[in-house]
């Protein structure tokens, strides 16, 4: 299957033609095949897959259970299946599926009717995970749609508006209504909570602003000075002292809460809005604002008392804007005009791409915690989407609201989030079962080299140019570095622990301080071409190998500077035999060890056919394991120079071998990966 030729005319309208024919049976078997997942992915319509199932689970009632299922795992393992490079790993991931899911159930049934030469080589996981699903509870307790929606600052409550007029407080954990806020007389359009979490804010198209006890509901006070519906707020400062709000008087009203009065009002002129104000934004660090507007244009406002002026205009939109929200690192705007989701550079207010995100009109927008993702909400399918900041690509979908999502709030923990739509229903959700988009999907995309351990964590890097860090202990998510360059290459730790270092194809070096959460250095240098590996010598000193420039680069693993630079000829993977001399794998096959500086090469291990593509010593430092492009894992004895035994058994290049913990060239456990889809 791995080896198929796709026909794209048949996987393009197999499942349309089928469910417009209302062929019920034959449509859940094609969409819910590993071949078909493949063959769709492969061919670049993951998207349309998605699309598929949605329309399948309008027109088939009877099987909506198994095309949800289906749908969440599709939207889970997104940016997974979209790797060009791994056709079975589709196989694999249904494998890793809990007990109950039907989507194992089938895919078990199918192979156990095949030839065993024939079915999908996967490696079963002892201990599954078994609950995957990542909507956390549903609660209906609006009388009408859904606005807006905000969680607490303590994460413990969230407040819902809506079209009944009424300002709804719950429990994040349980959906208890803890509070029912009246006393607007028409829709509630937008809600926010004071950075204490004393108070809750609402805006109304009753052309009011009310300030609510958050601990009693109290009404507190009516802010009255707009002239006509008001569409958003958002809370300035540190102390939340500052309110700025909008609505469709097209006014920008700035409002002390220490005094319940309003400061100033940016009337609509040739610099301000010329149309209904529909949202606004914080920019992270409190001075600034964004407000979208049906004039098509996002204005960029610094707010604080010294300013009260504009900064930015970003305008290019071709439709009202709905929706605008600001990074949490401060670096990105995004906007929602229509379908269109729009995405800025904060600083400068350039365009960075504006893509169509859904098939009706686009009105939930948040930011992840870690600015990596977008996560918008929308008509027509009704779904969640979350995409990838810097490639624009979609990574996840989310089902559930039966119509359009139109707020969205993410918790302080950055784990869960809100979502509110016309359906009358608020849904809490799991972004990540380990603090991203999703655990499983980050592990799926990393390349093969990147993976490293100390024992505390796990650092991985994805196809996307970001570095993960695991707690090695839960699994859970600490943080990521972004903005690495291009995809990582291969990865290192240091002995103590303390610094990673990272190289990636488009010739980037990284350094990071793993206690301190900050980078030593990061350094670029195009003219040296990709660079395959890095590896540790101690704990001041590390190795960098350039395979286009033909050299071994020493430096500091403590500043990153240059200590020395060795001319080797192109190279694939480095391991230190001591502070004078290194065993270097090349492209040509024989594995050279190199005297430090002088690069003179002390001796050969011969033996592959092609490229050596890693290699790593044993702990006694003087038995080496290979791995090769022609299939073998070589084990060496390096001061005789001699080949100590071959293992075959890939069908496919090998790419990476390391030794277990205490193994050795008679007794222990190596691990290697192959091009053939399998560890041994």
């Amino acid at each position: 299957a791995a080896n198929c030729v796709i026909n794209l005319r048949r996987v393009r309208n197999l499942v349309p033609y089928a469910i417009e024919g209302g062929e019920e049976e034959r449509v859940i078997e094609e969409v819910t095949s590993v071949e078909y997942i493949t063959a769709m992915f492969a061919s670049g319509m993951g998207s349309r897959l998605l699309t598929e199932v949605v329309d399948a689970i309008n027109v088939f009632p009877d099987s909506v259970s198994v095309l949800r299922e289906l749908h969440q795992f599709l939207g889970r393992h997104m940016r997974a299946l979209r790797h060009p490079t791994t056709p079975g790993l589709a196989a694999q991931l249904v494998v890793q599926e809990p007990d109950a899911s039907q989507l194992l159930s089938r895919f078990r049934a199918l192979e156990a009717a095949r030839p065993s030469a024939e079915r999908w080589p996967v490696l079963e996981w002892a201990q599954r995970p078994q609950e995957f699903a990542p909507l956390l509870m549903t609660v209906r307790e609006h009388d009408a749609g859904i606005n807006c929606v905000v969680v607490s600052p303590s994460g413990l409550f969230f407040a819902s508006g809506s079209d009944d007029k009424t300002v709804k407080v719950l429990r994040l954990n349980t959906g208890d209504v803890v509070m029912n806020l009246a006393g607007h007389t028409d829709a509630v359009n937008a809600v926010a909570y004071t950075p204490d979490g004393k108070r809750i804010i609402s805006g109304s198209s009753d052309h009011t602003i009310r300030i609510w006890d958050a601990s009693s509901g109290a009404d507190l006070h009516v802010l009255t000075g707009h002239t006509d519906k008001v569409r958003a707020l958002a809370i300035c400062g540190v102390e939340g002292a500052t309110l700025v709000s909008g609505g469709h008087d097209k006014v920008l009203r700035v409002w002390d809460l220490r005094t319940n009065e309003e400061v100033r009002a940016l009337v609509a002129d040739q610099q301000d809005h010329e149309d209904v104000i529909t949202c606004v934004a914080l920019s992270p660090d409190g001075t600034h604002v964004a407000s979208g507007s049906h004039d098509k244009s996002v204005l960029v406002w610094d707010i604080t008392p010294a300013g009260l002026e504009q900064t930015l205009s970003l305008r290019g939109h071709v439709i009202f804007v709905y929706a605008v929200a600001w990074s949490p690192d401060g670096r990105t705007i995004a906007s929602l005009a229509g379908r269109a989701l729009v995405v800025w550079d904060a600083a400068t207010g350039a365009l960075r791409y504006e893509m169509s995100a859904h098939s009706g009109p686009t009105r939930g927008l948040l930011f992840s915690a870690s600015s990596e993702e977008i996560v918008t909400g929308g008509a027509g399918c009704n779904l969640i989407k979350i995409w990838n900041v810097a490639s624009g690509e979609m990574v996840g979908s989310l089902m559930g609201h039966t119509s359009s999502p139109n707020a969205l709030a993410m918790c302080p923990s950055g784990k869960r989030f809100v979502s509110g739509s016309s359906d009358r229903s608020c849904m809490v959700w799991r972004l990540g079962t380990q603090g991203g988009i999703d655990g499983a999907l980050r592990m799926a995309s990393v390349t093969n080299h990147s993976v490293v351990s100390n024992g505390s964590v796990i650092c991985s890097g994805d196809t996307n140019g970001s570095v993960h860090v695991h707690d090695a202990g839960t699994g859970a998510h600490l943080y990521a570095i972004g903005n690495v360059g291009e995809m990582p290459k291969g990865a290192a730790i240091s002995p103590d622990g303390r610094t990673l270092a990272v190289c990636t194809f488009g010739s980037r070096i990284l350094l990071h301080n793993l206690a301190t959460r900050t980078d030593i250095c990061r350094d670029h240098e195009p003219s040296r071409g990709p660079i395959f590996d890095v590896q540790f010598l101690d704990n001041q000193t590390v190795a960098v190998v350039c395979i286009t420039a033909g050299m071994v680069q020493v430096r500091s693993a403590e500043t990153g500077e240059k200590l020395a630079v060795v001319k080797t000829g192109p190279g694939t993977s480095i391991a230190w035999q001591d502070a004078g001399q290194f065993l270097l794998a090349t492209m040509g096959g024989p594995i050279k060890l190199v005297e430090v500086p002088s690069g003179t090469v002390l001796g050969m291990l011969v033996g592959h056919q092609g490229m050596v593509s890693s290699v790593c010593l044993f702990d006694d430092r003087r038995t080496l394991a290979s791995a090769g492009s022609d299939a073998t894992v070589r084990v060496w004895d390096v001061a005789g120079r001699a080949e100590l035994f071959v293992l075959r058994g890939h069908a496919g290049e090998v790419h990476a071998v390391r030794p277990c913990a205490g193994a050795t060239a008679t007794q222990g456990t190596l691990v290697s990966v192959s091009q053939d889809r399998s560890v041994a």
